[in-house]
């Protein structure tokens, strides 16, 4: 994504090159045009735990392509600020969700399997079946409030330093509490089951929004529970045409 608009230049049409931000989950989805005074790119990069020094873990980055460290994904960022002044940096967002997104239940993120399996559990009246034992937890962005933020980086956000786009570490929730969420907001009420013959993944990919809070403390995320409401609402609407 490369904002190269110059000043004072009203959004471009989605179909334009220039200015064009996909957003979200999956990368790649719905379009968000965009208008800035000055070249500047944004390396999608998605948070990584990483044991450090065997006591505990710590946050770190790959971009979604070849892996690369934080370090690795800074150089060539400094480098063109040094070199040519341009700002490129890296937006590190946590588990994106929304419409559009990839609903497909073998390599599908963790939110939208879980909403295609409700549907067809809610469709077929059987049990809904959750991989794993529900208990790791995860923090997810609604791709609608992540559409948001990234329009603000692209506008306002000077730094070439990376910056997290997340909700707070205190709406962090566990995978059963976003299951009890998709079946609430798709009325599910069949039995449920937790097949812990499969892999939890890790515990927790704690990451922390207090950079993000620190330039925009007013912002407000949309609340969970009404954003899964309204992914889920999308999917039922869009059943055949959705990704799955």
């Amino acid at each position: 994504m490369c904002r190269t608009g110059p000043p004072g230049t009203r959004p471009a049409e989605a179909g334009q090159e220039w200015g064009r931000a996909r957003v979200p989950t999956g990368w790649g989805s719905q379009r968000v045009a965009l208008a800035a005074p000055r070249p500047h790119l944004l390396i999608p990069c998605q948070p990584l735990i990483f044991p450090c020094r065997g006591s505990g873990g710590g946050v770190g980055w790959v971009v979604r392509g070849p892996r690369m460290r934080s370090e690795e994904t800074l150089c060539p960022c400094r480098a063109y600020f040094q070199q040519h002044g341009c700002t490129f940096t890296a937006v590190i967002p946590t588990n994106v969700f929304g419409p559009h997104d990839n609903f497909n239940i073998e390599d599908g993120h963790v939110l939208p399997g879980l909403i295609h399996k409700v549907h067809l559990a809610k469709s077929s009246s059987s049990a809904l079946t959750v991989w794993g034992t529900g208990k790791p937890r995860r923090q997810f962005i609604y791709s609608l409030d992540l559409a948001r933020l990234l329009i603000w980086v692209l506008r306002e956000y000077g730094e070439v330093e990376p910056i997290i786009l997340s909700v707070g570490e205190e709406e962090e929730v566990s995978i059963q509490q976003a299951a009890e969420a998709v079946m609430e907001a798709m009325d599910f009420h069949g039995e449920v089951t937790f097949d812990t013959t499969k892999a939890d993944g890790q515990f927790k990919k704690t990451a922390s929004n207090s950079k993000l809070r620190a330039y925009l403390p007013d912002f407000r995320f949309t609340p969970f529970k009404q954003a899964v409401q309204e992914t889920c609402a999308w999917f039922t609407d869009n059943y055949e045409q959705a990704r799955k």
